[in-house]
């Protein structure tokens, strides 16, 4: 039941935050910025490498001892929890920040998941 409640209420702010976001170049000005064209973003491309290195260890190849039950193993289970990981990600206080006991995400693989949400959303 928190899962679903952690789910949807990501899923809401993801949401939100996305209407405000829309297509754009960004580039940020930080070292761990990037220039991304948000319209370009795929999941193959941009958000499978993310995946890959910061969360299918714990949460792929049907491991669910590590990742709490949640396995994210390919695109359908990615996209199925999106917006649990989006909310993950920008350490939502509702949710266990990812990757767990790592260093967070950079802003540049942020906004490709962001981006990625709002082509979902579309």
């Amino acid at each position: 039941m928190k899962q679903k409640v952690c789910f949807l209420l990501g899923f809401i702010i993801a949401g939100i935050i996305l209407l405000m976001a829309g297509c754009s170049k960004s580039a940020g000005t930080g070292p761990n910025s990037c220039s991304i064209d948000t319209c370009c973003v795929t999941y193959q491309k941009d958000i499978l490498p993310i995946m890959k290195a910061y969360c299918y260890g714990c949460h792929g190849n049907g491991n669910t001892v590590f990742g709490n039950g949640i396995n994210l193993d390919g695109y359908q289970k990615d996209t199925l929890w999106a917006g649990y990981i989006y909310s993950a990600v920008i350490y939502d206080p509702a949710v266990v920040g990812m990757p767990y006991g790592k260093p967070r995400l950079s802003d540049c693989e942020i906004n490709k998941i962001t981006a990625w949400l709002t082509k979902l959303q579309k």
